[in-house]
């Protein structure tokens, strides 16, 4: 569920959408020997307007209100001075109430990527209440051109993670906000560098093998295979999806990849910047693996952009 507000005269909306309601805080309680016994160690947090369990915590965990976060967010680029003009607002929660995003787009901020796209910024903020995510801050990308989610390679000084044990710290949060505007245009120096470096379509094939977690199953097939079945895979990757090893399985993600490198190493050539952009659609555009996951797809593609930082950077530690 999600909801989305146009700031054209950048005034944020008081609206908390989807974020409108109250994460409270239940006694635990246990039978020992026959008796109701309170337990002073742990606490359950439930969604006070239906009573709905959202998870168990030790009594030290310090929940932040989902309107909380809104305010938070709408807060931190007024503490900071950032433009809010022609930005939009969009307040993400989960189905089962159990994780939430809120991102402020900051088109005042946007700038020329260095294949000439136009890319624009957003502030970003995550939070959970089942202990899935810490309370992070981040600054994200987007192309215009295809839409695609910049990963950012180096997410150190764009991203404020704080623990579920302290209160959240608006003026931390803007001198974040500050230096991630002033940083976010530098990263394309490196993609500069990307677009220029080439790979062979089998290191490509392999680095969708190791974002999807089929890296170690390939490796080991091939390990099991003749030593021309090897130099084969090495010329033709596409041999490894056809293989029909025991125990094999299809993977939708890693198809899907696989599909998608063929259209973007055809525009951008055998480069990492086309591995890049091929990792980058898929973490933004692809659908669930599972169908029954599709309702949660705002959450999975956060964790995918961790996958894409983590696989994009063994892909350029391996060619330095």
């Amino acid at each position: 569920m999600n909801n989305v507000s146009n700031i054209f005269g950048g005034e944020l909306s008081q609206n908390y959408g989807d974020a409108d309601f109250t994460i409270a805080r239940s006694p635990v309680y246990y039978k020992a020997n026959g008796d109701l016994k309170l337990d002073s160690d742990s606490i359950a947090l439930v969604v006070e307007e239906t009573g709905q369990k959202i998870a168990m915590h030790g009594s030290g965990f310090n929940d932040n209100q989902p309107r909380r976060i809104v305010d938070v967010g709408r807060a931190i680029p007024r503490r900071a001075g950032a433009s809010l003009l022609g930005s939009q607002e969009r307040i993400s929660v989960s189905p089962d109430k159990k994780r939430m995003i809120y991102e402020l787009t900051l088109p005042e901020y946007s700038f020329m990527g260095s294949d000439g796209s136009l890319v624009e910024l957003s502030l970003m903020l995550f939070d959970s209440w089942d202990s899935s995510w810490t309370f992070t801050q981040t600054i994200a990308r987007k192309r215009r051109a295809c839409l695609n989610t910049q990963v950012s390679l180096d997410n150190t000084v764009m991203t404020y993670k704080h623990k579920h044990t302290k209160s959240l710290d608006i003026d931390f949060g803007a001198r974040i906000l500050v230096k991630g505007l002033e940083t976010a245009t530098k990263e394309p120096e490196i993609w500069k560098d990307m677009m220029k470096a080439s790979v062979t379509e089998f290191d490509a094939f392999m680095a969708f093998a190791d974002a999807t977690g089929r890296r170690k199953f390939f490796e080991d097939r091939m390990g099991e295979a003749q030593h021309h079945m090897k130099c084969e895979f090495h010329k033709d990757p596409q041999l490894l999806l056809k293989e029909r090893w025991k125990n094999g399985k299809q993977n939708k993600d890693l198809n899907y990849l696989w599909d998608k490198w063929s259209k973007y190493s055809r525009e951008l050539g055998m480069t990492q910047w086309a591995v890049y952009n091929t990792l980058t659609d898929w973490s933004t555009h692809a659908p669930a693996s599972r169908e029954s996951s599709q309702h949660n797809i705002m959450f999975i593609r956060r964790k995918r952009e961790d996958i894409v930082r983590n696989t994009v950077n063994k892909l350029l530690k391996r060619a330095a």
